[in-house]
């Protein structure tokens, strides 16, 4: 598995992260990324870290809440799909989360599940770790996650190391920023694969929320990829539908994804 094929083979997948698929949400898959930002059931594969940073309901302190989000891919030929949950106690700083994800573009065929935990260390301060399963193309494989998350006043701050025992893709190193810029205004940037263990890139994106209910997205890739998308919430349900345009490379057709979560 230490080719770039792996890559190139989720590349739609792994529009957050050049090396190691995962389960992505359509809000993240919109945005480009969020190592920093992600307070969500898609922590566990962007940051496990933020797992102790969790926004995924408004019960009382120390009752526990979840989120449960299901991701398909409505348009596109990457054939994926995938199921995160995250929880914890409320305001109780520290969390767990689980993911599963399916992709199976041309003749390739990924599948794999992750489980971290996360928890505040300081203040200001959150760490995690993540264990991950693949199976790629008959092959099984387990990798090991470690992230870090600072919660400034307006800037915060993620930094993930992929692989951190060598038995997979090797060390990949993965970072971030998210910024309040004005009420409603959230811009992103996220540099991946610092160390260019297999393709570096960066990555920026942007969201808007006019109304606490509806959010829009926009994040634009090295090479000038785009992505897009946009958020609903009702009560403790929302819907997030997000547009990637694939890599050139990976000989692959713009995918659309929709993302149905609630919380309980």
């Amino acid at each position: 598995m230490r080719t770039r094929s792996i890559a190139l083979a989720v590349v739609v997948v792994a529009l957050v992260a050049a090396s190691v698929a995962s389960a992505q949400t359509s809000r993240y898959i919109g945005l480009g990324g969020g190592i920093a930002l992600t307070r969500d059931a898609a922590a566990v594969d962007l940051n496990p870290a933020a797992l102790g940073a969790l926004e995924v309901g408004a019960k009382a302190p120390g009752q526990f809440q979840f989120e449960i989000a299901g991701t398909f891919e409505v348009a596109g030929d990457q054939d994926v799909w995938a199921v995160n949950i995250a929880g914890g106690p409320a305001q109780a700083g520290w969390g767990f989360g689980a993911s599963y994800f399916d992709a199976s573009p041309g003749s390739y065929d990924y599948d794999g599940w992750n489980f971290g935990v996360g928890k505040q260390v300081d203040e200001n301060v959150f760490v995690g770790a993540a264990i991950n399963k693949y199976d790629y193309m008959d092959d099984d494989e387990t990798s090991y996650t470690l992230g870090a998350l600072f919660v400034g006043d307006r800037i915060d701050w993620g930094f993930v190391i992929n692989d951190v025992t060598d038995q997979t893709t090797g060390l990949v190193y993965n970072a971030g920023a998210a910024a309040d810029l004005a009420p409603g205004w959230t811009a992103l940037f996220d540099a991946w694969d610092i160390t260019d263990q297999f393709d570096q890139s960066f990555s920026l994106g942007v969201e808007f929320t006019p109304k606490g209910n509806l959010a829009f997205r926009a994040g634009m890739f090295e090479g000038g990829n785009f992505s897009a998308g946009v958020g609903f919430k009702a009560d403790r349900f929302a819907i997030d539908i997000a547009y990637a345009q694939a890599d050139d490379d990976a000989d692959a057709d713009d995918s659309i994804f929709v993302t149905a979560s609630t919380n309980l």
